[in-house]
Parts: C-alpha cells; structure tokens; sequence
C-alpha cells in the first residue's frame, strides 16, 4: 500500500526523451521544427508508443489485456553477453539463416558499472515464444512478445504456468534467468 508520494517536477520544463523510441518518433519532427517537444506532446507519445506495444489497457483489444512488460530486461557483465551471444549463434545456425528481424546478435544497451542491458523480449522470442503465440486462454500480445495476455476466461495458475515455460526456455537456451516485472498477490514468490 502506497501511502504518500512526492514528485519533483518543474511545471513547464524541458522533457526528458532519453528513450530511443521518443528519439525516434520525434526525430523527424525535430528537423521539420527545430524544436523539442513539448510536455504534454511528450506525454503523448509515450501513449501511443506504449499503446502500439499493447502496454495500455485498451477496451475491446486483447492484445492489450496484460499487466505490461512481464519480465525484466536482463543486465550481465562483457562475459555473460558473449555467452548469451554464441549460445544465439548457435541457435540461429541450427535453425536455419538469420534475418533482420531474427538476427543472431543479441541487441545490447549499455548499463550502469560497464554492464550490458539486454532485450527480454528478444530472449523471449528466440527462446520460442513468438508474438501472437497462443495456449488456450492465455498467449503473447501480437503487438509485443513481453505481453502475457489473458485472452479471456484464463486463470492466475495459466498465466503463471506460461511464465515459467518462457522462464525454462529462456534459461535452457540461453543460461539466463528472466524475471518477472508483475508483483504477484496472493502467491509465494514466483521469481
């Protein structure tokens, strides 16, 4: 239970567009405007990106009837990133040439103390867990392969059951432990 909270805002400062896909969306309105965007065009975009990845509740969408992003991007040190980067390359030889959207190169962004961030949702992926992916009631978002979706009627035990199959997956191919991002009420940790 939240009992208070206190923000430090500046009524009318600047955004802050760290976020690669606030770059992006407002990349091509900076050369047209030579000007940052405002707070509440800023507030906007994050809607509709966040949207886009079904990571907003929207009514009558199922692909958007998930608790948002389930599982946390992984942060490792150089050694582990390779390891993660030849278990993909593995994988991707084994299963055929690499596309550019199944590339065999894990993305990486750089983290705090000369760590590595990587892509949950790329893991997820690879590991065989495709957007759209479905299992009776539950499945992945099509708009966002970190999106476990209740497609109707599914219960708590199905959502959790899907979890640790993507944890497993995760774990077996690529020796990484995906966690969870969702607090679980009325479990034992399932982390």
């Amino acid at each position: 239970v939240v009992l208070s909270v206190r923000f430090a805002v500046v009524p009318g400062g600047p955004p802050h567009i760290a976020y690669a896909d606030l770059q992006k969306y407002f990349a091509e309105a900076r050369k047209s405007k030579n000007g940052m965007p405002t707070l509440g065009q800023t507030r906007e975009a994050v809607r509709q990106i966040r949207r886009s990845k079904a990571m907003l509740i929207v009514p009558d969408d199922e692909d958007c009837q998930s608790a948002g992003s389930f599982f946390k991007n992984p942060i490792v040190d150089a050694a582990k990133y390779d390891e993660v980067s030849a278990a993909a390359k593995r994988l991707a030889t084994s299963q055929g040439p690499a596309g550019p959207t199944n590339s065999a190169v894990p993305p990486q962004y750089p983290a705090e103390g000369g760590k590595v961030k990587l892509s949950a949702a790329w893991l997820v992926e690879r590991a065989g867990f495709h957007k759209g992916y479905t299992r009776g009631a539950v499945g992945i978002s099509r708009k966002h392969s970190l999106a476990i979706i209740n497609r109707g009627g599914a219960t708590a035990a199905e959502i959790v059951a899907l979890k640790d199959d993507v944890q497993q997956a995760v774990r077996e191919k690529f020796g990484l432990e995906l966690h969870p991002e969702p607090v679980f009420v009325g479990f034992d940790s399932l982390d």
